[in-house]
């Protein structure tokens, strides 16, 4: 797919001058990323296991890039399914 390709290269440009993906479009950063671009990302970590303990309003996003979860359960893949 031309998009993936696009979308990798916006990502090395991203990574090479410390640039933050937008939260609402698709990237490929994990939880040690994150980290590293916002220094408040664990109080943030907090928030959100504070206000729900039990990831109730937990959305695939947040479980994979936040929690670093893997696996179908998340939505193993970055991109949308094939049509």
């Amino acid at each position: 797919m031309p998009y993936k390709r696009l979308f990798s290269t916006f990502e090395s440009i991203l990574k090479a001058h410390r640039g933050r993906p937008h939260w609402a479009k698709t990237h490929g950063f994990k939880p040690p990323a994150l980290r590293e671009l916002y220094p408040k990302f664990d109080d943030y970590v907090q928030v959100v296991e504070s206000v729900d303990p039990d990831g109730l309003f937990r959305n695939e996003y947040i479980r994979r890039h936040v929690f670093g979860e893997v696996g179908e359960q998340v939505g193993a893949k970055v991109y949308k399914a094939k049509v």
